[in-house]
């Protein structure tokens, strides 16, 4: 569309941004132009939760055409510093039909507002007094919006009570889907908005630079997602289809990641499926990977695999329902529902140890105890009692509770480690210690699809056969940082990570450069990817991180599987980073890209702040 909007919220100022083509051409869209302007416009120093602090809605090239994906950039309060998230759905297809392809929102409202962009304008609406959903969870937040405005289609970004209180791991909700990772609802409640509503009016038409060649590939890029079997098995199982590959070889944690054998028969795809009474998908997405379950007297959205492990076998529960409830309160409070697990994981263990007592949370916290873990739910939502301590996130939880606790808090640069196990997936481990927002699994789907299903992806290069096997530690610098790259180009594109595998990258590039008119190859995107990555660690540093950031738990580098697929395995992570910095151009002391790596990606600028 050509724009972002503007808004600051301290003084109720709009302005339109034009997108430049020297955005446009070296960053793409979604996080590579989000991370370009978080890096411009922030000094070092800002509080995240700060008024200073910028939250970047942004779509990509591809949004609204063969997309519902969009990113959203800030400063992290919980991980990082830098910190993003991702979402489908047809939140982010409005916005552009809107007339817009992102927002950047800055500064703090006196009081909670809601912005709108309906009828073609913008406006901050009072979300207290007159729209009454200040305090409200997700679900009769959207309802009273779509009352007021008398209007069932306007599509809404939303937090809930846990991003109004600002606990560090709320999520941003759109279509009952999350942006959940790095703590975005907590800065968007900072900033006391409380939703973003939009309807398209009249016809902003996204235009085509070759639309004729478009219409004659859109065909192929459908057949290609048919016939990948990653793909269509999506249809099948859902995310849950996960759960028996990634036990089988203890990817899948148990009991806070110290067993390596998880009790899944009950809460795996297949359990799933005998619940599954529909399947949702995302704008103009053919994959249908959502599931609609009915169970007992609920009827909703199903559990993704992140969360039946977070709610499930990390607790040490084996049991369906608690999951589904779980999940249902995390998504109509506000909150990432793997950094909420974990964080009651970690309590569990350390309830486990004596360390906390049932004096200190106020309940027994044996492990598999649900009722006990879902009050907790509620409790750090509402930042009440122990629930206070919890919604810090587990590196500030253990270092407030201390006696030795944080050795067993398993995080990375604050983030909470997904579902996803470095000791049966090394590659994996890599990514998390070198990835600027810590342990996020999907800002590297390639890393984790070719060590968990021992597939290549030969679109990126052969480079990708050196992902195998698993438990290897040497040679994993290459295809890890490949993976990387490409999956920023992904991320700025916005599609979804699920789809970009096999034949499927080639038409999407080739989709991506009859829109824009150009003509791109996958190298030239992967210098793109790699140009985004070094950006975003380079925000990192100018934000006071250093080398001691990037880092492994100690479980998972000195304290061995016992049991399981991945018996026996560690990750000497401390070796491996010596080969990645060498690979990646990065200074081996410091681990910052090195002048030369910079200027060669064209980040002269940056390369003086790093450097100067």
């Amino acid at each position: 569309m050509g724009k972002l909007l503007r808004v600051n919220l301290t003084d109720g100022s709009f302005k339109d941004f034009e997108l430049k083509k020297s955005l446009t051409d070296n960053y793409i869209g979604g996080t590579g132009i989000g991370a370009r302007l978080l890096y411009d416009e922030l000094e070092s120093g800002v509080d995240p939760l700060g008024p200073d602090n910028k939250l970047i809605f942004m779509t990509g090239p591809l949004t609204g055409i063969i997309s519902g994906k969009f990113e959203v950039i800030a400063k992290s309060p919980l991980s990082g510093p830098y910190g993003d998230a991702n979402s489908g759905g047809f939140w982010a297809p409005e916005l552009k039909f809107a007339g817009y392809d992102g927002i950047i929102v800055e500064g703090k409202s006196p009081s909670p507002v809601v912005l709108t962009i309906l009828e073609g304008q913008p406006e901050l609406v009072d979300a207290k007094k007159t729209l009454k959903v200040w305090g409200k969870e997700i679900a009769k937040t959207e309802s009273a919006i779509r009352k007021h405005f008398r209007d069932p289609k306007i599509k809404i970004a939303s937090i809930g009570p846990a991003g109004e209180k600002l606990v560090l791991f709320a999520s941003i909700m759109n279509d009952g889907r999350a942006l959940g990772r790095c703590g975005m609802g907590a800065v968007m409640g900072s900033k006391n908005l409380k939703a973003i509503a939009v309807k398209a009016h009249g016809a902003n038409e996204i235009k085509l630079a070759k639309p004729d060649l478009f219409e004659e590939l859109l065909p192929a890029y459908f057949a290609a997602c048919r016939k990948d079997m990653s793909i269509s098995s999506l249809g099948n199982l859902g995310t849950p289809q996960t759960v028996m590959l990634s036990s089988s070889i203890s990817d899948m944690p148990s009991k806070y990641w110290t067993h390596g054998i998880p009790e899944v028969k009950e809460i795996d795809g297949v359990a799933i499926q005998k619940i599954n009474i529909r399947t949702p998908t995302c704008y103009s997405c053919p994959a249908h990977c959502h599931r609609w379950i009915k169970i007992g007297g609920f009827e909703g959205k199903g559990p993704e695999y992140e969360t039946i492990a977070a709610f499930g076998s990390l607790l040490q529960n084996p049991k369906l329902e608690p999951i589904v409830k779980a999940n249902t309160m995390c998504n109509n409070l506000g909150m990432d529902t793997i950094s909420c697990g974990s964080v009651i994981g970690w309590a569990m263990e350390a309830f486990e140890k004596g360390i906390l007592t049932e004096e200190d949370i106020g309940m027994d916290l044996t492990w598999g105890n649900m009722d006990s873990a879902l009050n907790l739910v509620k409790m750090i939502a509402d930042r009440k009692d122990f629930g206070d301590t919890l919604a810090d996130g587990v590196k500030r939880a253990s270092a407030k509770v201390g006696k030795g606790s944080d050795e067993f808090a398993i995080h990375v640069k604050g983030l909470e480690m997904p579902m996803h196990e470095p000791r049966a997936l090394k590659m994996i481990g890599l990514h998390y210690a070198t990835d600027a927002v810590g342990c996020r699994h999907s800002s590297n789907h390639h890393a984790l699809f070719m060590e968990l299903t021992s597939s290549g992806v030969p679109e990126l290069g052969k480079v990708t056969k050196r992902a195998k096997p698993r438990t290897k530690s040497k040679k994993k610098a290459e295809p890890c940082k490949i993976t990387q790259d490409y999956n920023m180009v992904i991320a700025s594109y916005v599609v979804c990570c699920f789809l970009s595998v096999g034949k499927v990258i080639n038409s999407q590039l080739d989709m991506y450069n009859a829109i824009t008119g150009k003509s791109n190859t996958i190298e030239d995107m992967l210098l793109i990817g790699e140009r985004i990555f070094n950006l975003r660690r380079a925000f990192n540093f100018k934000h006071g991180a250093t080398r001691a950031d990037d880092t492994l738990p100690k479980r998972m580098t000195s304290e061995p599987l016992q049991e399981g697929g991945s018996k026996g395995e560690t990750v000497p992570i401390d070796e491996m980073l010596q080969e990645y910095y060498e690979f990646r151009g990065w200074d081996p002391a410091t681990a910052k890209p090195t002048k030369a790596k910079l200027d060669e990606l064209g980040l002269t600028k940056v390369a003086k702040d790093l450097w100067s």
